[in-house]
């Protein structure tokens, strides 16, 4: 079986003769052909167009001596492609190709790895819809950490560094970079979880042989974490500026010119890159560590410590005190002896990165909103001692760190809607502009559709039915890098094409894929300009215009919500705090519909025993009654 670089290199190569194949083809004009055509009455005789003309109702009828069946064009004009002049490819690279270079530099690389930044940008860029929907539920799970975090004290209550909530906070920070990376998949899923939750959250732990006590330990490593936090946010800023900008002028420049082959389809194609930039914008919230490796090694030393703290015997004996209440099966304690337990994380899977990841933390948030938080709401870390007791050794999802929580179904339907959406605004206004049909711009975007789409569907079909299989795992991790190249190319073909005028050939401009078409107009430009080809552009620029700008709202409002937890200044912490309750005050109405809709499907599907957080300013009545603890152990 051939290795993935060698599939890599056949697919470059390929692409290669593909580039040499074209820049060899001869080159026509349009201009030049569609004047000899309607002189030579013989021409129009042998390869005028009788058949129907789609589109011809919305128009107006075109004069049929300028119409040529797509045979007589290839008989007349021949095969090659009317090719842009500099003027007009200089105008798409810097509207389009410099600015979307400029985006894609601002991506979350890692630092000397190049093998790893290859692979990451082909996943992001062959396979959008799987990476974005995987860092959608990232943020979504950094989100769900800031909100644990700023209701574990009163609404009006701003705490110093060295208060219970500080340790909170720095506690779920851990717990937020720990989401990023990959566990060692021979452990024992429960076992795992029970020992995270004692590193996260326990204050009653010893830790022989060190003078410092595990809450000093997880203020360091919360700082250092802090502080390797990649920035640069000032950048990926002006890089989307840019892109922006080049949009709005070539949506102007579009509607100034309706009609115009060369204006639809440069507005095509920067319609057909605008979730690139929701891709990048998602990266400033589900931030990568400047040294991924040094990030690793910090976590697992911290684990590794706490660890070795549970050999002893005393410590055990707390555990099995302060857990007392929930379960008598403290096997775990006999299963972290195990050697397979160092290193604990083993591969940074942030934004995307790794397939089928769901992360550490939803498993574990999920199991403290159903024991504790859930039921407690605002102020939940009132009682330090229960609420730490609760978090650090009370009962665990029975199905730990493999769950699959279904409302990441959202992200996916989101990441599909952005995506999608954004290639089906270029697919209408290719589609509908004169040669009315399927052709190669508009097939070549559909084809980029179902692609992405099949990827999707591929990657969950893995998920779902190779779990605990770790040979059809091994399969996935070199069939996927071939199937997200392949994608990869074609987008950066359909990019190229548009760029050079490839695509203004007989056979494409024909548009005869789905058996319409066949034909060229010479005069089609004029007689669009006065007719309603105009509402088709504007219905396929809305479209991913106003997903792009959603999606642009939603992960800008949540980098604001959640820097309280991610800023490395404690001061300027508070001061974020003081600004999101604010907003979060101003905005909980509009935040009920979305919840109020997860309520409706959780209802539907009858998933009883789950509480989620929801914001409130004030504190709700505590039922301890209701706690339900219906699927943990």
């Amino acid at each position: 079986m051939a290795s993935p670089s060698k599939w890599r290199d056949f697919l470059f190569s390929l692409s290669a003769s593909l580039l040499l194949v074209t820049l060899v083809q001869a080159r026509i004009s349009f201009k030049k052909c569609g004047a000899d055509f309607v002189k030579n009455q013989t021409s129009i005789d042998r390869y005028a167009w009788h058949g129907r003309i789609y589109g011809e109702e919305l128009s107006g009828r075109p004069d049929r001596s300028h119409v040529i069946s797509k045979e007589g064009c290839l008989a007349l004009c021949g095969g090659g492609s009317d090719w842009y002049e500099w003027q007009t490819i200089a105008a798409t690279i810097t509207t389009w190709i410099l600015p979307l270079a400029g985006l894609l530099a601002q991506a979350p690389f890692e630092s000397n790895a190049a093998k790893r930044t290859f692979l990451a940008l082909v996943r992001w860029v062959g396979s959008p819809i799987a990476s974005l929907s995987s860092t959608l539920w990232n943020v979504r799970t950094s989100g769900k950490l800031a909100l644990m975090v700023e209701m574990s004290i009163p609404y009006g209550s701003f705490p110093d560094e060295h208060s219970a909530y500080s340790e909170i906070r720095d506690s779920f920070y851990i717990l937020n970079i720990m989401n990023q990376y990959t566990l060692d998949q021979r452990m024992d899923k429960v076992a795992g979880e029970r020992l995270l939750r004692v590193v996260l959250f326990s204050n009653d732990l010893k830790l022989p042989g060190r003078m410092k006590s595990l809450a000093q330990l997880r203020r360091e490593v919360a700082a250092s974490l802090r502080e390797g936090r990649r920035r640069g946010i000032v950048p990926v800023y002006v890089s989307l500026l840019w892109f922006i900008s080049s949009l709005a002028i070539s949506i102007v420049n579009a509607f100034a010119n309706i009609g115009k082959n060369t204006t639809a389809h440069d507005l095509a194609l920067g319609l057909l890159l605008s979730w690139i930039p929701v891709l990048i914008l998602t990266s400033i919230v589900d931030r990568n560590p400047v040294t991924a490796d040094d990030t690793k090694r910090r976590l697992n030393d911290l684990v590794e410590a706490v660890r070795e703290a549970l050999l002893d015997e005393h410590n055990q004996q707390t555990i099995i005190y302060l857990g007392g209440g929930w379960t008598k099966d403290y096997g775990w304690l006999q299963d972290i002896q195990a050697a397979t337990f160092a290193p604990y994380f083993r591969e940074f899977a942030g934004q995307g990165r790794v397939r089928m990841q769901t992360g550490v933390a939803n498993p574990i948030l999920s199991a403290l909103e159903l024991s504790y938080v859930g039921q407690h709401g605002r102020d939940w870390l009132c009682n330090e001692f229960e609420a730490r007791r609760y978090l650090a050794y009370g009962p665990v999802d029975h199905k730990a760190l493999s769950n699959f929580d279904f409302r990441q179904c959202w992200q996916i339907l989101s990441s599909i809607l952005i995506v999608h959406g954004s290639i089906a605004g270029p697919f209408i206004i290719s589609y509908l502009t004169p040669t009315v049909g399927l052709g190669c711009r508009s097939g070549g975007y559909l084809i980029f559709l179902i692609m992405t789409g099949f990827l999707l569907i591929l990657e969950l079909a893995f998920w779902w039915t190779t779990a605990g299989m770790g040979r059809a795992r091994q399969l996935a991790r070199w069939l996927f890098p071939v199937l997200e190249t392949m994608s990869a190319l074609w987008l950066m073909f359909i990019v190229w094409a548009q760029t050079i005028g490839l695509f203004k050939s007989c056979m494409c401009v024909a548009s005869s894929w789905d058996g319409k078409g066949k034909y060229i107009d010479f005069t089609t430009e004029t007689v669009y300009t006065a007719h309603v080809v105009k509402y088709y552009w504007m219905a396929g620029t809305l479209i991913p215009t106003a997903l792009m700008l959603a999606g642009f709202a939603f992960i800008i409002a949540e980098w604001c919500e959640q820097s309280h937890l991610n800023t490395e200044n404690y001061s300027n912490a508070l001061k974020g705090l003081k600004t999101t309750r604010r907003w979060k005050r101003h905005t909980a109405w509009f935040r009920h519909i979305p919840d109020k809709l997860t309520e409706m499907v959780t209802w539907a599907v009858r998933r009883k025993g789950r509480r989620s957080l929801v914001w409130t300013k004030d504190p709700v009545p505590i039922m301890i009654s209701q706690v339900q603890f219906k699927g943990l152990v």
